[in-house]
């Protein structure tokens, strides 16, 4: 087992939270307070925590693993003109699979590449912190939107916070082998849009760890023939 590390972006904000809750320490007799101010900082770190995820082997190179750890909570076909980055998708008159992963405090808020992949936009986008049933909640909060391609095959994912910032590793033009980190929020929902040249493997209510579930398979032109 490696040491226990958090993301470098956390930095300030953990800092922020030490020197917060030194002071409530030094003012405050109250053992209660003291006590939960300790876990505090504990569950902070614990939230903040980077992986090193053993990423599963998979005998396909069509494979499409989770970007993400959560629960799906809902799979459903979209037409691709009505979400956002068409462009990269196939046709303008396809449908597309939408996957939503809700990512709670606990599980890993990093990102991780759904294979071996160009990165064709990687975008962060501010916003402010709405609850994720809020209507406006995808669109308001801070984001993190990426595409993925490969081959004639794309995945484009919508990383959106429910507390704090969503952060970004990289940028548009960068190779990523699968399980390269490229991004990170505290917790959030997860929009994955998957061309419909695409099997889905998994269904609602799973409970999906960036690196080590799969998503589905992409099928060849060849398979889609037969």
């Amino acid at each position: 087992m490696g040491c226990f590390k958090i993301i470098s972006r956390s930095v300030p904000y953990v800092v922020g939270l030490v020197l917060v809750s030194i002071l409530v320490l030094i003012y405050s007799s109250s053992i209660l307070i003291i006590g939960a101010v300790i876990l505090l900082n504990m569950y902070v770190l614990y939230s903040f925590r980077d992986i090193n995820r053993e990423i599963v082997a998979i005998n396909s190179e069509d494979a499409i693993l989770s970007p993400v750890d959560g629960f799906v909570k809902s799979i459903e076909q979209s037409i691709e003109h009505d979400i956002e980055h068409d462009s990269y998708l196939d046709n303008a008159k396809d449908i597309v699979y939408k996957i939503v992963i809700q990512t709670r405090f606990k599980d890993a808020g990093v990102f991780l590449a759904p294979m071996n992949c160009d990165v064709l936009k990687c975008e962060v986008n501010k916003g402010i912190n709405l609850g994720s049933k809020h209507s406006a909640f995808s669109l308001l909060n801070s984001n993190l939107k990426a595409v993925f391609k490969k081959d004639d095959c794309s995945v484009l994912a919508k990383h959106v916070s429910s507390f704090g910032d969503a952060f970004s590793y990289i940028s548009a033009k960068n190779s990523l082998k699968k399980g390269d980190k490229y991004g990170f929020y505290f917790k959030g929902k997860s929009y994955i849009f998957i061309s419909s040249k695409a099997r889905i493997c998994v269904k609602e209510g799973d409970f999906l760890k960036s690196g080590s579930s799969l998503l589905g398979y992409f099928y060849k032109e060849k398979q889609l023939e037969k």
